[in-house]
């Protein structure tokens, strides 16, 4: 059966990633409403509570809203008791919890139940939100793409018209309910008899124990476990942790490897790789990327909400695919973030392993619509491509009903399909006070305090040890036979054991250039060194007749035999350094921005002679006076030592600064000079107003 439900409050929390024990911060429930149904969509029982107030009293603005008010609800109120009894009376005979933006529901009441000293009853129903499941079929653009459709919305766009005395909770179960069950028959959403039967995983929990110990007789007592989702600050606004600190918690629980999944991004990998190493710590690549099927479909900002997948590095063929895929990524599927189809994963599966993605992913999204026989056609699709060692079913602990939803039908496919099953938690920071470094990432993020953001509802993204992930299992009330989770913790120390890429340190590698036949028939040759003479003193011979004619730099044949050693000087060392071929690599980029009038510039400094440095020793020297292995002072404040010394010409502007105490510096027009009052600015855009940091330092 299904309830149907909405409450109205005495308002919206403080913070919304508050836990519900946190009595103070949750509203009270003034009125809650709820309608009961048979599969077939007939109303069974319809309640309609007022509460009356009981330590608590009602405010106007919420008064303004649901037009109940104290001496109504005082008058006309029944216990909060008395009322929950009944609604949970209601749960217990249904299997599906409908809402509109369910998750605050859901967190209201169970707040009341913990405040009655009750057993949190939202735990014991799989919930459906019309909210969250109906954004690609309202299809409404928002700000930042399709938005979350209001109840309002939703009723215009299944019947054209809007309902009549919204924020009265009894008004907005039926108006929910009329548009869940024309959903249902528009087949946008299912929730049938088909999905109540992988509504619960007990019996297929026992069959994968049965066939694990008759297989291997007995569960290893010393088991470790792997994690295939950690996220490091790479995930950017996301991850609050830095691999030296995952690490250090790995050592800690006995952990032998490390997965990074970091979001849309490889920039991590090689740091993470090398501090993995050098802890003797087995490093594992992987990446979590934004998937969205109907790219190309839409225009981008009326293009479905992405979904998340996980592809872990098995070997050095995946290393290349993972890498095409996130270039792909930023190339071809680039809206406000980086996403991929699902096609161009599979175009490039070869060396790669993919798991379901917990709550997520792709299946995820098919169950919160209740397509439950969508979601198993999709998994034996990738089952099909990936095989059973390379996809991977994979479950989490997390204190909410979409996650419960999701384990249940996940261990039943891995009972069925007879797939490998592994736990892992979302990891984004190292311990578990760190949630309030995310909090604030997350705020920033949305550019609001930390209090008006929406930060993670989940409050555990932290790295857990076997007896932490025992510990939440029966908190959160999953109470999955531990030697079931030993069953998952071993299946990914081995399918850790099969991922087996190692950058290649300290091997040169660089890029090979052929040449294109225009370049091959100017110059005669399509041997890399002779390319790049005759290329490299074809060019000085041109700027040398410039320089005759009109040049900075008057030119006489001591000056020409001058440049044409100081270039012959330079190739020697370009080739002692094994990079001819990347220079000439360089010149065909800079021809190509050419060609097709993409500006191109050189690269260079902005001191000229007789500027002054600071020297380690405090005291001021010309430029054009330090030398090879002279110790100087850097714009931070750091101490380096010059390694080599270059001096060249330029055309270009030049300004003239005078100052205060009587000092002249000559500089390049885009010079930056450190202000007080408006931080680095250019040279040329420095006015009377402007405040020097320490003149001596220039």
């Amino acid at each position: 059966m299904y309830i149907v439900f909405d409450t109205e409050t005495t308002g919206l929390p403080e913070d919304f990633s508050a836990p519900i024990t946190d009595f103070d911060n949750w509203p009270r429930i003034v009125q809650i409403a709820w309608k009961v149904y048979d599969l077939n969509g007939k109303e069974i029982s319809s309640h309609n509570r007022i509460i009356k107030p009981d330590g608590f009293t009602i405010p106007q603005e919420s008064i303004r809203i649901h037009r109940i008010t104290n001496e109504r609800a005082n008058r006309n109120g029944i216990p909060l008791k008395n009322a929950l009894d009944e609604f949970v009376s209601s749960i217990s005979s249904s299997k599906f919890l409908i809402a509109h933006n369910i998750s605050f529901d859901d967190r209201v009441t169970a707040c009341e139940f913990l405040r009655l000293g009750m057993n949190n009853h939202m735990r014991d129903i799989t919930h459906v939100c019309t909210m969250n499941s109906t954004i690609d079929f309202c299809r409404i653009q928002g700000k930042m793409g399709l938005k979350h459709p209001s109840l309002t919305e939703l009723h215009q766009k299944l019947f054209e018209k809007k309902f009549e005395d919204a924020h009265d909770a009894l008004v907005d179960v039926e108006a929910l309910a009329k548009c869940f069950f024309e959903l249902k028959k528009l087949g946008a959403l299912s929730f049938g008899e088909y999905e109540t039967s992988l509504l619960d995983s007990k019996v297929s929990e026992s069959s994968i124990l049965d066939k694990w110990k008759s297989k291997s007789k007995e569960i290893e007592e010393n088991s470790s476990m792997v994690h295939f989702g950690v996220h490091t600050y790479h995930s950017i606004l996301q991850g609050a942790g830095e691999a030296g600190e995952y690490v250090e918690e790995a050592k800690k629980h006995n952990h032998k490897s490390l997965v990074l999944t970091d979001l849309s991004t490889l920039s991590g990998s090689f740091s993470f790789y090398k501090k993995c190493k050098s802890e003797n710590i087995k490093p594992i690549i992987g990446c979590e990327f934004f998937v969205n099927d109907s790219i190309g479909e839409y225009e981008s900002k009326l293009q479905n909400k992405n979904v998340i997948q996980k592809v872990i590095i098995k070997d050095y063929q995946g290393f290349l695919n993972i890498n095409r895929i996130n270039y792909l990524s930023f190339q071809d599927g680039y809206y406000r973030v980086p996403r991929v189809k699902t096609d161009w994963i599979l175009e490039n599966k070869e060396g790669l392993i993919l798991t379901t993605s917990s709550k997520n992913g792709m299946i995820s999204k098919y169950l919160q619509m209740g397509k439950y026989l969508d979601a198993e056609n999709y998994l034996k699709k990738m089952l099909n491509e990936f095989g059973k060692q390379s996809y991977i079913a994979e479950i989490s602990i997390e204190d909410n009903s979409l996650q419960r939803q999701y384990n249940n039908f996940i261990i039943n496919m891995a009972n069925k399909y007879s797939m490998a099953l592994i736990f892992s938690n979302e990891i984004y920071y190292p311990k578990k006070e760190d949630n309030v470094i995310q909090d604030v990432l997350q705020s920033v993020s949305q550019k609001k305090s930390i209090k008006k953001s929406r930060t993670k509802e989940n409050r555990g993204m932290y790295y857990l040890g076997m007896e932490d992930v025992f510990e939440i299992n029966k908190e959160f009330g999953f109470n999955y036979d531990e030697k079931f989770l030993k069953t998952c913790f071993i299946t990914s120390e081995k399918l850790s054991s099969i991922c087996n890429f190692d950058f290649e340190i300290n091997v040169e590698k660089y890029p090979n250039y052929k040449a294109t036949e225009d370049v091959v028939n100017y110059f005669k040759t399509d041997n890399t060194e002779d390319l790049i003479h005759k290329l490299s003193h074809a060019k000085l011979n041109q700027k040398l007749k410039i320089y005759e004619n009109n040049g900075p730099v008057k030119v006489d044949a001591e000056k020409v035999q001058k440049y044409r050693d100081r270039l012959n000087y330079e190739l020697s060392v370009i080739k002692d350094k094994k990079m001819l071929d990347y220079f000439l690599v360089v010149w065909e980029l800079i021809r190509f921005c050419e060609k097709e009038d993409i500006s191109v510039g050189p690269g260079r400094g902005c001191f000229l002679p007789g500027s002054r440095v600071k020297m380690s020793d405090g005291m001021y020297a010309p430029i054009d006076t330090i030398e090879v292995g002279d110790k100087v002072i850097d714009a931070f404040g750091d101490e380096r030592s010059v390694i080599d010394t270059l001096e060249y010409d330029i055309e270009e502007e030049i300004i003239e600064l005078e100052f205060d105490n009587g000092r002249i510096i000559k500089c390049t027009l885009d010079h930056e000079i450190l202000t007080e009052n408006r931080g680095w600015v250019q040279a040329k855009d420095l006015t009377e107003d402007d405040e020097i940091v320490d003149i001596n330092k220039i």
